[in-house]
C-alpha cells in the first residue's frame, strides 16, 4: 500500500514473476479502468495475430482467460520488439 513507480516498473515487475499486485494495478490505473485495459489487452491480442486467446482480467488469474502456446510465442515475439 502506498508505493509509488512508474508505469514502466510496474510492467517490468507484471511481466517477472507472476506479479499479479503490479498488473493490477496497471490495469485500475488504466484510463478508463480494469474494464477498459482488459478490451484494450483483448484488442492488442487480435492485432497480434492472437485468435485463440481471450482475456477476462488483467492479472492472468482468472479461470477466463484462455490462450494457446502459439499465441503465447506471438505475444512473446510482439514483447521482444521493444527493449
Amino acid at each position: 500500500m502506498g508505493a509509488r513507480m512508474t508505469r514502466e516498473q510496474a510492467l517490468i515487475l507484471a511481466l517477472m514473476s507472476s506479479e499479479n499486485r503490479a498488473a493490477h494495478a496497471l490495469g485500475r490505473n488504466y484510463p478508463g479502468g480494469i474494464s477498459a485495459f482488459v478490451a484494450a489487452m483483448n484488442a492488442k491480442a487480435m492485432e497480434l495475430g492472437m485468435i485463440g486467446s481471450r482475456f477476462s482480467d488483467s492479472t492472468g488469474l482468472s479461470s477466463s482467460n484462455v490462450s494457446t502456446a502459439r499465441d503465447l510465442a506471438k505475444l512473446v515475439m510482439a514483447a521482444y520488439q521493444h527493449p
